[in-house]
């Protein structure tokens, strides 16, 4: 996915769930289709349970945020010791 400067281009973040299995994905989606964002390979009959639309800088702030929260995860481990 492109992302624009100034927010012009649309995207937005679903959770999907197939009706045919049961399971549910997140997907970040745009005026191309969309890119399921977690594990849960199907059948591809997904259909969109909730939808937030956002604009390109919008996203950006989101991306930002979770780059953050995984930066601290990282740093939170234990180190493996070699011994």
């Amino acid at each position: 996915m492109k992302l624009q400067q100034g927010g012009m281009v649309k995207c937005s973040l679903s959770i999907d769930r197939c009706p045919s299995h049961g399971r549910y994905a997140i997907s970040l989606n745009d005026e191309h289709g969309g890119t399921r964002l977690t594990s849960g390979k199907c059948c591809g009959l997904w259909r969109t349970i909730h939808e937030w639309e956002m604009e390109a800088n919008e996203l950006q702030d989101l991306i930002q945020e979770a780059k953050s929260h995984l930066k601290r995860i990282r740093s939170s481990r234990p180190q493996k010791v070699m011994v």
